[in-house]
């Protein structure tokens, strides 16, 4: 069987004839699995109260690059500093990030890290009830220091 490596997380799957044609850098069976995720996320009340934004953010933090916008890296990354530098309630993270958005003309260039982690989508996907709260927390907060570089740049867009 053929295999789908994701230029964003390195993750492998087996390929598709699923097609993606968003601005993540990504494959489509690396977006298909994000996808199945947030279902399981938006399925649980209390999975996704404490899930869905970190996963969002980290998802789409950790596949920069290719055609991602600026603006989106900048926004998810404020997302994870919300959550983790913050201690922001996950709820409260999206008008806020909303707000930052539809203020900024300009948005900070930031370079995508060259080391994209080990934790992934795949990850969160195969963890167990028991530990899914947990393997989120830790996925958002490996891809939130793989950006160590750009801390400054996104705690100063507050």
């Amino acid at each position: 069987m053929d295999e789908s490596i994701c230029p964003g997380c390195a993750t492998s799957l087996p390929s598709s004839q699923l097609l993606y044609e968003g601005y993540f850098n990504t494959t489509p069976e690396c977006w298909s699995l994000f996808t199945e995720v947030q279902g399981k996320q938006y399925g649980n009340v209390l999975l996704g109260r404490y899930t869905l934004q970190s996963t969002v953010d980290a998802y789409a933090a950790q596949h920069a690059g290719a055609s991602h916008p600026d603006k989106s890296v900048a926004i998810h990354l404020l997302g994870l500093y919300l959550v983790i530098v913050q201690d922001v309630d996950p709820l409260e993270v999206a008008p806020k990030q909303q707000h930052i958005a539809s203020g900024r003309a300009t948005w900070p260039e930031l370079t995508r890290p060259a080391n994209q982690g080990v934790l992934t989508i795949l990850d969160v996907a195969m963890s167990d009830d028991d530990d899914y709260i947990e393997t989120v927390d830790t996925w958002a907060r490996e891809v939130w220091a793989m950006w160590a570089d750009h801390h400054q740049t996104i705690a100063e867009l507050l």
